[in-house]
């Protein structure tokens, strides 16, 4: 587990990894939702319902953002958002099956 944002990035998200842009990008897509529910929390005192509203924030941020990447770098994007949200969906279903999906 990082300590700091630098061992994240050292460790995590290296420089000169295979595919760094595209991991930095995705980290940035995480940052921002969390970012933007942590306003919403402190400013007009509204919270989560559960975290798979914090989920489909990162995935809206996914597909709005996607055409910032270039053509090539697209794939591995919606290949790290499909297994996110068939996560979700999995964890979802086997947790509660009265909650609604999308």
């Amino acid at each position: 587990m990082p300590r700091n944002i630098t061992d994240f990035l050292a460790s995590w998200i290296p420089l000169r990894c295979q595919d760094y842009h595209l991991k930095l990008f995705q980290f940035a897509i995480v940052a921002w939702a969390l970012w933007t529910n942590r306003n919403k929390m402190a400013i007009e005192h509204k919270f989560p319902a559960s975290l798979t509203d914090v989920l489909h924030k990162i995935d809206f941020f996914s597909q709005k953002w996607r055409g910032l990447l270039p053509e090539k770098d697209r794939p591995g994007l919606e290949t790290t958002r499909s297994s996110l949200m068939e996560w979700v969906r999995n964890s979802i279903l086997t947790r509660d099956n009265l909650i609604r999906i999308w």
